[in-house]
């Protein structure tokens, strides 16, 4: 009761300023006012929503680790899979409320890289000035000068005179025609370009979202692939810097022989550390580059960012951004064989190895310390190769689930197919 206090007092304080001011322009400058509040409400509520939207990955990263040191086992393929799956249903979820938030204006003011940008056409959405026009009609002070409700009944008396319609309708089609021919750029000219960029953006979306659904396959069988041969990984990479070296599962570096020389350090090109198959995935990474260079080189990259609003969180979250000046579809957020071979040459080092070497069998500090690094190394590699799976697993995920949104804005929905139905 006490807001609605606060509110009615409000009203009735715009009211009394705006006094000798006909009775219908207060109404709307009060159904203004209260517009911009409910916009500035939505718009402090949507900036957690979208921070907690383009921070899943942390979240899951965070839940992956939270959950590994809960079980103190090996987290198997289903349970990442569900680790996942509750990560892009929030976003789904999110992205819903965010929407439904921009419907009342919650985009009044937005991030971008450097700074805040404010949106005063926000606060005149459909949303907002609903909820304006309610508080106005609901909190109105009573007054015998002019009540809301007067609208009715000044709209109820002025019916339309058809003897002036008549003579006024040859002027009012005249005065349209004028406007829509005479500028430099015609407007029928300017509505036919925007059709057509949309027509042609919505056909590259299309070829997209296949190049989407390919790439999230192709990505989320790698992501189970690298997952499940993380340790082999490692070992692998010891193994190529020293024969004697091998790593387990459980986190332990093992030597099991001295005296063995060192090897030729581990090369780009040399050999692969671990061989598997990433065929499919450089396909489809090369095919959705392709897609995204095509929407690019056409200029039509604000144009289709602009017709997938709820879709782009998505896109951004599966770094497949078209909007860039470079596209950002890369091998090595992809984990292709390459990606793979580089993380690992950088970060269990042929250093690491020659430390060890020098103090074999000698069991000086100074060698134990070396075993510790090594083993440090090799472990958190290990760690790093399971969270990078992870994350592999959710740009997966957001890739299918942008398919799965831009599949069905490209069927519409029942609303869209029977305006289609009766346009036809």
């Amino acid at each position: 009761m006490g807001v609605v206090h606060v509110v009615g007092g409000m009203t009735a304080w715009l009211v009394r300023t705006l006094d000798g001011i006909p009775g219908p322009l207060v109404f709307l400058v009060v159904v203004c006012s209260w517009s911009v509040a409910a916009s500035v409400l939505a718009t402090a509520a949507s900036f957690p929503i979208r921070r907690a939207l383009y921070g899943a990955r942390v979240r899951a990263r965070r839940r992956y680790v939270k959950q590994a040191a809960v079980q103190s086992v090996r987290i198997d393929e289903e349970t990442l899979e569900s680790l996942v799956g509750r990560v892009l249903v929030e976003m789904l979820l999110l992205e819903r409320v965010r929407a439904l938030l921009s419907f009342f204006g919650g985009r009044l003011l937005t991030e971008s890289l450097t700074q805040f940008v404010l949106r005063p056409r926000e606060a005149l959405r459909l949303g907002a000035l609903g909820v304006g026009a309610i508080m106005a009609w609901t909190t109105w002070p009573h007054s015998d000068v002019w009540m809301p409700t007067d609208l009715w009944d000044a709209l109820a008396r002025s019916g339309p005179d058809w003897d002036a319609l008549r003579v006024a309708l040859p002027v009012i089609v005249l005065a349209i025609g004028v406007a829509v021919v005479l500028p430099r750029a015609p407007l029928l000219d300017r509505i036919r370009a925007r059709d057509e960029a949309a027509k042609d953006a919505n056909r590259m979306l299309a070829k997209w979202s296949y190049g989407a659904f390919q790439l999230g396959d192709a990505a989320r069988a790698r992501a189970y692939e690298v997952h499940r041969n993380a340790a082999a990984l490692v070992d692998r990479r010891l193994q190529s810097l020293h024969p004697a070296l091998s790593y387990s599962s459980d986190g332990l570096v093992d030597d099991r022989q001295h005296d063995v020389p060192v090897l030729a350090p581990f090369r780009p090109g040399s050999g692969r550390a671990l061989s598997l198959e990433d065929g499919a995935l450089v396909r489809a990474l090369q095919n959705l580059q392709a897609r995204s260079d095509e929407i690019r080189e056409a200029g039509l990259a604000d144009v289709a960012r602009a017709l997938v609003p709820s879709v782009w969180p998505f896109i951004v979250r599966a770094e497949v951004d078209w909007s860039m000046g470079e596209a950002l579809v890369t091998e090595r957020s992809f984990l292709t064989d390459a990606a793979l071979e580089k993380r690992l040459v950088s970060r269990v080092t042929l250093t690491l190895v020659n430390e060890y070497e020098r103090g074999r069998g000698t069991g000086s500090p100074t060698h134990v310390l070396a075993y510790e690094r090594l083993e440090h190394a090799a472990r958190d590699t290990h760690h790093r190769l399971e969270v990078w799976a992870v994350d592999l697993a959710l740009q997966a995920g957001c890739l299918a689930a942008a398919h799965g949104l831009l599949s069905r804005r490209l069927l519409g929905s029942p609303w869209t197919r029977l305006l289609s139905a009766a346009k036809a």
